[in-house]
């Protein structure tokens, strides 16, 4: 209902004669309004929005909001949320949840490898089977991919949003030149292409300036941490703080106070996204005037991400394949992994808080002041109170938990307790968002969705780039491959490998990328996003549904052999031959495979 209201006011359109007289009517009951709503047939809400005499449009919380809330639970109650906030949100934490279960295998294999490693008075850059361990993470993450597929399509399927597809609906601010359609005849909106071509070369070249921001702040930090003692990128002033003796120095300062620079790093890019680079992006969205609201959606998570990702993953790369030295990536993971973790903890929770006990302490005042001027009881509303919240975006929950699997996954060899220390995280993150949901944000709008939509090319595509990361750690960045082919290297060289044999080296670090690459083509192309049981139950409705098609055509077909009234041999042939159902038609056992019929059906299976 929720997720229907907003749409229908969102779409309401209005005439110049109608904001007129909403202007007039506001100026006789006092209203201040500058200047009427701009244009014929304006949205409502736009329009309303755009001259700000409408601060919030959000559902409200219900009273029974504390039920999703209620209990623990180590796995999120997936139903009873989808039941309050819809498919969208429930969709979320059936992810976590199908996420958090299968981190339970690397994260047994991780804590397996790292005691045998310390045992052992190895490293992950000496260690024979550390790369063992990383191109499993790889196969490891290919399979968590196309498992969630299927068990998305599962649950889309009892929630009756598996037959959905997304209409291609315009966006209520999209705008363009009015035309004939080509397609359809009628007035359509118009917008050049080349002009959006334009537009997205500013995005991107505002979003490298953005970039070479975030790039000067990840050089500043690792200065400061003393990853960086020579070459282009050295600033002395800032290294020198890392030297022996120096509060930074990992070998001789204390761990807390060593992890500083980064703490100030992470809260650097925090300013930098949150304050200037996400309305840029949104700016930058809407200046591209897209058509409908899914490529509205997927050209900001994109800018986004692509900006959180580099701010996350530049100095891992810088340090890997750069300075050639997985033991400073390791040092580098974990203190960007503890010190994003505190971040998220503070960020999402405890100043949302914070933010709204002080915003109702200042409505309890207020009310405290109505009540002694009017002398009367008066109470603070649920819509006002709803108002006072942030407004949830689900991009944020996605992003970490997103980011985290690239940690994993992209960086396996270097951080083999990643998988343990995401499970706990995750456990305590699940009844964090579930919390914050409840009570520290507005009601979310409830939207149908069968799918995670970007999330998921995302995620797959990290799989993909784990897969040359792991290999090149493997080959260039460590000792890993002179524990398996020390012929090839120069003893005690430092990974310095012997005339001749660079050929070798090369050779076999493609080798095995093709190889992990082919698993993972195998498994997304061969693999079916359809488990047997989702299958069977879509096969059986499909052909419930085709013979009810084919009952009322039959029906139709005796109305109208009646209708002529036959009583010729030829007509009673044919009304006997429609009684006995033999109507032709395909298998209902190809169903599956006819996109056509999926169509067809789309809108009597939703009912």
């Amino acid at each position: 209902r929720t997720h229907l209201t907003q749409s229908v006011l969102e779409s309401m359109k209005v005439d110049a004669e109608y904001l007129q007289n909403v202007e007039t009517w506001n100026q006789t009951k006092g209203t201040n309004i500058s200047k009427p709503i701009k244009g014929n047939n304006s949205f409502l809400l736009l329009g309303l929005r755009r001259e700000k005499l409408l601060e919030v449009c959000t559902p409200l919380h219900s009273p029974g909001k504390g039920a999703v809330f209620q209990g623990f639970h180590l796995l999120q109650p997936v139903r009873r949320i989808r039941a309050y906030y819809g498919e969208e949100v429930a969709l979320y934490f059936a992810w976590m949840n199908h996420f958090t279960c299968w981190l339970v295998l690397p994260a047994i294999a991780g804590l397996t490898y790292y005691t045998a490693t310390k045992a052992a008075g190895l490293s992950v850059e000496n260690n024979a089977y550390t790369p063992l361990f990383s191109f499993s993470i790889v196969v490891w993450a290919t399979l968590f991919n196309k498992s969630w597929t299927r068990k998305s399509n599962a649950w889309a399927l009892e929630w009756g949003t598996y037959f959905e597809q997304a209409e291609e609906e315009v966006r209520p601010a999209f705008v363009g030149k009015v035309r004939v359609s080509p397609v359809t005849g009628l007035p359509d909106r118009f917008y050049p292409k080349w002009k959006r071509i334009l537009k997205y070369g500013v995005s991107v070249l505002v979003t490298l300036g953005m970039l070479c921001i975030a790039f000067a702040a990840m050089i500043c930090s690792l200065n400061l941490q003393g990853y960086i003692r020579d070459g282009h990128f050295h600033v002395p002033t800032l290294s020198q703080f890392s030297d022996v003796g120096q509060p930074f120095n990992q070998e001789t300062g204390n761990f807390i106070v060593c992890l500083v620079p980064t703490i100030c790093h992470v809260i650097t890019i925090q300013v930098l996204n949150q304050l200037i680079y996400r309305r840029i992006a949104r700016w930058l969205t809407d200046w591209e005037n897209h058509r409908t609201e899914a490529s509205h959606v997927n050209s900001l998570i994109l800018k986004r991400f692509f900006f959180e990702a580099f701010d996350c993953y530049i100095s891992l790369f810088y340090l890997a394949f750069y300075e050639l030295d997985v033991m400073k990536v390791r040092s580098e993971l974990v203190a960007l992994y503890t010190a994003d973790c505190v971040r998220r903890l503070a960020t999402e929770t405890i100043l949302p808080l914070v933010v709204q006990w002080a915003t109702r302490r200042m409505h309890r005042k207020k009310l405290d002041e109505l009540k002694r001027q009017l002398g009367e009881k008066v109470h603070l509303s649920q819509a006002v109170q709803d108002a006072g919240l942030d407004e949830y975006e689900q991009f944020d929950d996605y992003l970490e938990m997103v980011i985290e699997f690239g940690y994993i996954t992209m960086f396996g060899s270097a951080f083999p307790l990643g998988a343990a220390l995401s499970l706990l995280y995750n456990l305590v993150e699940m009844q964090n968002d579930r919390f914050k949901l409840t009570y520290a944000v507005q009601r979310p709008r409830s939207c149908r969705v069968n799918c995670i939509g970007t999330w998921q090319t995302v995620l797959l595509v990290q799989t993909i780039v784990a897969a040359f990361t792991n290999v090149a750690i493997f080959g260039f960045a460590s000792n890993q491959m002179e524990q398996w082919m020390p012929q090839w290297f120069v003893p005690d060289g430092g990974s310095l490998m012997k005339p001749g044999m660079e050929g070798n080296v090369v050779g076999s670090v493609f080798f095995i990328e093709h190889v992990l690459l082919i698993v993972i083509a195998l498994v997304m192309w061969r693999v079916p996003d359809l488990d047997a049981a989702t299958k069977l139950i879509i096969q059986k409705r499909l052909y419930e549904e085709e013979q009810a098609f084919q009952n009322s055509k039959r029906m139709e077909q005796q109305d109208f052999a009646l209708k002529c009234g036959g009583d010729d041999p030829q007509s009673q042939t044919e009304h006997a031959r429609l009684s006995s159902g033999d109507i032709g038609g395909p298998s209902p056992h190809t169903m599956v495979s006819e996109p056509v019929r999926y169509r067809r059906f789309r809108t009597s299976s939703m009912k």
